[in-house]
């Protein structure tokens, strides 16, 4: 379920694999109507990052009075090493950041 809310690896080193199970996708779309009266005046950034860990996508667009909001997460692994912990998380950081990011309507 997306967007995540917090990042559940809190450990700061760890000793053994995170395991996901099996590698996985998930995508979501959302659009939202600017009301009358309305201009967006601030979007997310858009984001790509695609490491042999993990793709992560968002994009963030404005179409006359609609914003559309596009985002796929992948996970290119279903077990992720000590290793790769750091990184992991720090992806999984980004991707609860990133994802929960706002979008600015000023009344005009």
């Amino acid at each position: 379920q997306y967007p995540l809310q917090e990042n559940d690896l809190r450990q700061k080193k760890r000793t053994y694999p995170v395991d996901l199970i099996y590698k996985r996708t998930a995508a979501f779309g959302s659009q939202i109507n600017i009301p009358e009266g309305y201009q967006a005046t601030e979007l997310p950034e858009n984001l790509l990052i695609n490491d042999p860990l993990v793709r992560i996508v968002y994009n963030a667009t404005k179409q006359d009075k609609m914003i559309k909001i596009t985002g796929a997460i992948t996970y290119k692994k279903s077990i992720y090493q000590p290793t790769e912990y750091t990184t992991i998380k720090q992806h999984l950081d980004t991707i609860v950041e990133k994802f929960n990011e706002q979008v600015l309507l000023e009344k005009i």
